[in-house]
């Protein structure tokens, strides 16, 4: 087990996943998680970060989280094996239907960034992923991306720094795919999709 895991032994996944999701709804902290990316890469980050900076700083570390979260699940995948063959289509079009309205932006629950490999076997993108970029690389690179997304008027500057690339590409399959393990293994996200399906029923009368 890693140094990272030992330290992080007692802390639930998904407990920590719970903290995450339950905070927003999945497009608004998809929407900004793109932010933080974007704003990283930009020399005029969105301005609503110099408004409220500790807001950005904050959502950089529930990213920073989420990432520990589903690598703790990846270390203890013996006890995760029961995701594998999970997320297949009916559980999908069942959150989909649930949680979808007219009004909503398409694919607004849906995780846009997961291929069919990646929802049939969800510890193995995970697993992937973390051979990949190693943890202490993507903590780098989200204290890089907030540094940066604070820096404006300035060109940010990525030389040197590790699996940049990688970890652009990989965290919005991260974070989509935290998602689907939170609604579909967490009481509060269950009890999410419940209330929304509720919700909807109650409209459409």
């Amino acid at each position: 087990m890693q140094d990272w895991a030992v330290l992080s032994e007692g802390h639930d996944p998904l407990n920590i996943l719970e903290d995450i999701y339950s905070l927003n709804n999945f497009s608004y902290g998809r929407k900004r998680m793109l932010q933080i990316m974007e704003s990283s890469l930009s020399k005029f980050p969105n301005s609503a970060y110099k408004k409220e900076p500790a807001l950005f700083v904050f959502q950089v570390k529930l990213m920073q989280e989420l990432v520990i979260a589903l690598y703790l699940i990846e270390e203890n995948k013996s006890d995760y094996v029961f995701l594998k063959n999970k997320f297949d289509l009916a559980f999908l079009e069942k959150i989909h239907s649930n949680t979808y309205k007219e009004h909503n932006l398409p694919w607004q629950f849906y995780p846009i960034s997961l291929t069919k490999k990646d929802l049939k076997d969800p510890i193995g993108l995970i697993t992937k992923v973390k051979e990949i970029v190693p943890l202490e690389y993507w903590l780098e690179f989200l204290d890089e991306c907030a540094l940066h997304g604070l820096s404006f008027g300035f060109a940010p500057d990525w030389d040197g720094s590790n699996h940049q690339i990688s970890c652009t590409y990989y965290l919005p399959k991260l974070y989509d795919i935290g998602y689907l393990i939170y609604v579909s293994e967490t009481k509060y996200g269950r009890k999410y999709v419940l209330k929304m399906k509720e919700k909807n029923e109650k409209t459409d009368k």
